[in-house]
């Protein structure tokens, strides 16, 4: 399983995934629900909460049930709970994380670098991958028809999934941002520029040919 999620401005586009094999699925949910019950019983943010990280780090939004809760006005407490997150994501069994980037805000260019190199990763272990977005993409829908039926290693098109009814597609947005703000290094977001590899240093597929592993930045 790939849950794939994207990033980015009008400078520069990141998509991030996040791949679990089938038979560690369920470990996987179950350490991200614990960071989640963790979440719940000191910040009384409820684990069906729908977390976004943009809005998470910036401040925006109400997401404790404790309308004096300091969750929610103090972006501080966000931001450890957000390394928190990452650290957790880490520590996941069997769990890997990727992520490519391409200048401009064409996402088709950033998608097809990434379907290739999961592609590419499947034939090299021998085995068969799907993918997972998060809601209804349209341009990206239809891309994996571009491959070779007779080789392909993705199967099917990608599969949408909704981030507020699933876990995995805000574990996937979570790597994603912290990504996107290790390569595009905004100096308001300085903060963050070291969390994708310092939390998540153990678990990047580090492409051969790209440094820090990120790959297709032109």
């Amino acid at each position: 399983m790939f849950y794939v999620d994207d990033s980015g401005d009008e400078r520069l586009t990141t998509f991030s995934a996040v791949s679990v094999p089938a038979q560690s699925w369920t470990r996987g949910l179950d350490s991200w629900l614990g960071w989640r019950r963790d979440l719940l019983a000191t910040h009384d943010v409820e684990v069906r909460t729908r977390l976004h990280a943009a809005d998470w780090v910036t401040g925006r939004g109400r997401p404790s049930s404790d309308a004096a809760a300091p969750i929610n006005v103090r972006k501080p407490i966000r931001w450890h709970e957000y390394v928190r997150a990452l650290g957790t994501i880490a520590a996941m069994p069997d769990v890997e994380v990727m992520t490519v980037a391409a200048v401009g805000d064409q996402r088709k260019p950033a998608y097809r670098v990434l379907m290739h190199w999961i592609e590419e990763l499947l034939l090299a272990v021998d085995d068969l991958g799907l993918v997972v977005i998060d809601g209804d993409n349209p341009e990206l829908r239809t891309m994996h028809r571009e491959l070779d039926i007779a080789t392909r290693r993705i199967v099917e098109d990608p599969w949408k999934r909704d981030a507020r009814e699933s876990q995995w597609p805000q574990i996937a947005d979570f790597v994603a941002h912290a990504a996107f703000q290790s390569i595009v290094r905004r100096k308001s977001r300085a903060f963050m520029w070291e969390w994708y590899e310092q939390q998540l240093g153990s678990v990047i597929v580090r492409d051969p040919g790209a440094r820090s592993g990120i790959r297709g930045l032109t």
